[in-house]
């Protein structure tokens, strides 16, 4: 984390990675503002969703009938194909215009 000193304006790292020999600081790597926290709360939320989706995506590659059965996904399109086949088409609709 790197801060501004209030009397000179240089910057001052708060926990540096690396000290003067080069090592890294396990340590500081654990020792995070509030930034850090949020960012890494961002990512693993996102890993997480990601994991679910491709489960999601494995489930319907491998039973295809099975899932749509369970999550009830194919009522919804069939109610979305009748409704638009009984659908009254109007000189509008079809972009006629006298």
């Amino acid at each position: 984390m790197v801060e501004k000193c209030k009397n000179c304006g240089a910057k001052i790292v708060k926990f540096p990675l690396r000290d003067n020999n080069g090592k890294f600081i396990w340590q500081n790597l654990f020792k995070m503002s509030m930034d850090s926290v949020i960012l890494l709360l961002v990512i693993t939320a996102m890993l997480v969703a990601y994991k679910l989706d491709t489960e999601t995506c494995m489930q319907i590659v491998e039973d295809p009938l099975g899932y749509c059965d369970k999550s009830n996904a194919c009522k919804v399109l069939e109610e979305q194909r009748i409704i638009e086949s009984n659908k009254i088409i109007t000189p509008a609709d079809i972009g006629y215009y006298p």
